[in-house]
């Protein structure tokens, strides 16, 4: 990928997770969870992930990836996904300029987009 897939003049996707010619996931670094039941694939119109018990300590699942993109024509990263309740999101987004560090609140039963500034 070269840079964000623009959908109009003030949006652009950078992940396409819901698209199996897309999405890219093989390219992300998934780190291992065995020990909890981790498993992340990609279906027909998006990515899953779950997970048969809690981790004995940190994150059910971590995923990163390197990009190197011009995004300078924007402003926000929004994060669409839907986590399992209870759950909590941390994107960790670092710049030329500077890292940003979002926490959420824990996830409820709903898809819900989250802001990253």
């Amino acid at each position: 990928m070269n840079g964000p897939r623009a959908i109009n003049a003030a949006e652009a996707v950078i992940c396409p997770f819901w698209d199996p010619e897309l999405s890219e996931l093989e390219q992300w670094t998934v780190d291992p969870g065995t020990e909890h039941g981790l498993s992340v694939s990609q279906f027909w119109c998006w990515t899953a992930f779950e997970w048969m018990r809690t981790p004995r300590s940190g994150p059910a699942l971590t995923m990163r990836r390197a990009l190197d993109i011009d995004c300078s024509g924007y402003d926000t990263l929004v994060l669409s996904m839907m986590a399992p309740p209870a759950s909590t999101v941390e994107v960790d987004a670092t710049t030329e300029h500077s890292t940003v560090e979002y926490r959420s609140r824990p996830a409820g039963t709903l898809k819900h987009e989250h802001l990253i500034r």
